[in-house]
């Protein structure tokens, strides 16, 4: 049997839907109006577990990112396809559909949101740098025997070893 959500997203006043994160697979039933979601916890240092969660709609879902879709039809890949088309276009102007609100516009205490109103301490955000790339890549053509050669001198060189002919 399935555990119930127990996770609540709270958002403006008095409206509060269930969240389910990490969902690696889902299934709806429209006659109990329930969706069952199963979600993959990492803990580090111990292995993976997948919990089955069944929660009342409306219900607020965040895919995990290992998750696949499986399609019945052709009109089910053809629609994912259109739609996945048209979330790259999204994400590409995402400033056209996302509308970022502070605590004053929603009416809610700044004490409460953001960084101050995590229910844990947090001393410093810092950015994290990128590190430069140290890699340098040449491509080879396998049909060229010059290409080829110069590979094997390369990994005699790395290996210090005899080449046997």
């Amino acid at each position: 049997m399935a555990k119930q959500a127990r996770l609540v997203l709270k958002l403006h006043g008095s409206l509060a839907t269930l969240l389910i994160g990490n969902v690696i697979d889902y299934d709806f039933d429209p006659q109990r109006r329930v969706v069952i979601a199963k979600r993959l916890i990492t803990l580090q240092g111990f292995h993976d577990i997948i919990e089955e969660v069944e929660a009342p709609l409306p219900v607020f879902i965040t895919i995990d990112p290992s998750y696949k879709s499986t399609f019945n039809t052709v009109s089910q890949r053809l629609a994912y396809l259109k739609y996945q088309k048209e979330a790259k276009e999204r994400t590409e102007e995402y400033k056209k559909y996302l509308k970022v609100f502070n605590a004053e516009q929603l009416g809610v205490d700044a004490k409460f949101v953001g960084l101050p109103g995590s229910p844990t301490i947090v001393y410093k955000v810092e950015k994290i740098p990128k590190a430069k790339t140290s890699r340098k890549v040449d491509i080879v053509d396998g049909s060229d025997p010059n290409h080829i050669r110069n590979v094997i001198k390369r990994v005699h060189e790395m290996l210090g070893a005899t080449i046997i002919k």
